[in-house]
């Protein structure tokens, strides 16, 4: 049961989220400037090979005709950036499936390395490509961290969501991970909590087979959706409500953190600091592909949701971005103490240097009620938030994530209307 502080804070959280999350169509391709300083290059490959009925990310049933024309849209794309004075120290690859094509993806990975001095390559699968020839595509293109759409491994639950036949049984995806580590410096495993009909008996067992297989990162993520899947959600898995949620994290807490560290609200690992979200550890990043996120100084932005539009435009050399937003400063700050809030803690040190001395000026009522509500506190020169807070964090990233899943489904609708225009 959430008491009233939980409840307001959560109210309050939203109403800071939606408005820093807000784009529009945009007349024409904004013209970004290459900042000083490198960036996280973010990589969208929108393939699936099975299309799971609670995941709204951008993904399309895999056609391999479509992907190698993707993938080679994708290579002219990253040129052009690399053209125009971007710098990038670190890519993350996500989907869709990024290893539907691994000799593709390969190349992909390869061209960036020669153009820039990337020091982490972090590429997302599923367990049925956890294969030799796979993984050594991955490992001699440079991969160092190699993260594995697991989701649970109760074989009842596998079967709802529709990942049995395809993926493997619990077991078989053990058999895989335990072969598979020790190969990329990180493996990081991606679980799902609060499934309709999930138990405390079938998550606990759930952390025991993570903890028994010294995996290096757990990222456990509530369930979640956008409007658009909610209806085949319900259909698939039953349904859904969040009157499990806070006892279930609870839990994968407790059990977690005996032997990990928590370097975000829902991320857990052994060593270093490598976490699922780079939202959370980046400033700025650009994304290239169909369906991809940019946030720079100008704003946020986002490319087109047809993949057929995408190649078509970057093959004429123009700029795939369709929607945007420009922030005021407002607006960045709130961005700025929302990832930071994601991630555990707010430097200040880090915020005046991106944001001036005057920043905690436009922040005060926000971090007053953070602080009265008790999410956070001020420890060691930073704002780091309490253990009462990372619920909240979670219960705001859900949202977070929902309302990105939304604005996914607007610029579809968008790109979909123009195509039938045109």
């Amino acid at each position: 049961m959430k008491n009233i502080s939980e409840i307001l804070l959560n109210k309050v959280s939203r109403m800071m989220m939606h408005w820093s999350l807000r784009v529009s169509p945009l007349s024409r391709p904004p013209v970004l400037t290459a900042p000083g300083t490198p960036l996280l290059l973010y990589v969208h490959i929108p393939f699936c090979e099975e299309l799971c009925p609670y995941c709204s990310f951008f993904k399309v049933k895999f056609d391999d005709a479509l992907a190698v024309n993707y993938f080679n849209a994708l290579e002219k794309d990253i040129l052009e950036y690399h053209k125009n004075g971007f710098r990038f120290d670190e890519v993350y690859i996500g989907g869709g499936t990024p290893t539907v094509k691994p000799e593709y993806l390969g190349k992909v990975i390869r061209l960036i390395r020669s153009l820039w001095d990337i020091k982490e390559v972090s590429v997302e699968t599923n367990p049925n490509h956890l294969q030799s020839d796979i993984l050594k595509i991955l490992k001699d293109s440079g991969v160092t961290r190699l993260s594995v759409g697991v989701q649970t491994f109760d074989n009842k639950l596998l079967k709802k969501l529709k990942r049995f036949n395809k993926y493997g049984s619990g077991k078989e995806i053990q058999k895989k991970l335990k072969e598979t580590a020790g190969i990329f410096n990180t493996l990081n495993v991606d679980m799902i909590f609060n499934f309709p009909e999930q138990t405390s008996e079938t998550l606990g067992r759930d952390i025991s087979i993570i903890k028994d297989l010294g995996i290096d990162q757990a990222t456990f993520y509530p369930l979640m959706s956008s409007s658009s899947v909610k209806d085949k959600m319900t259909l698939a898995l039953g349904n859904h409500g969040a009157e499990n949620e806070k006892e279930f994290y609870k839990l994968i807490s407790d059990r977690l953190l005996e032997s990990y560290e928590r370097t975000s609200a829902w991320c857990f690992t052994r060593k270093g600091n490598l976490i699922d979200e780079y939202i959370v550890t980046r400033d700025y990043y650009i994304g290239v592909g169909a369906g991809s996120f940019s946030y720079l100084t100008e704003g946020m932005f986002a490319t087109t949701f047809s993949i057929h539009q995408y190649i078509d435009t970057i093959n004429a050399g123009l700029s795939a971005i369709t929607m945007g937003k420009s922030y005021n400063r407002k607006e960045k700050l709130l961005y700025s103490l929302l990832m930071s809030l994601f991630g555990g803690r707010m430097e200040l040190k880090q915020m005046k240097r991106n944001h001036g001395r005057s920043w905690f000026f436009y922040l005060f009522v926000e971090l007053l009620f953070l602080f009265l509500s008790g999410a956070v506190v001020m420890k060691h020169g930073s704002i780091r938030v309490t253990n009462k807070g990372h619920y909240s964090m979670v219960s705001l990233m859900r949202d977070f994530f929902s309302l990105v899943n939304n604005i996914r489904e607007q610029c579809r609708r968008l790109s979909d209307k123009k195509n039938r225009a045109a």
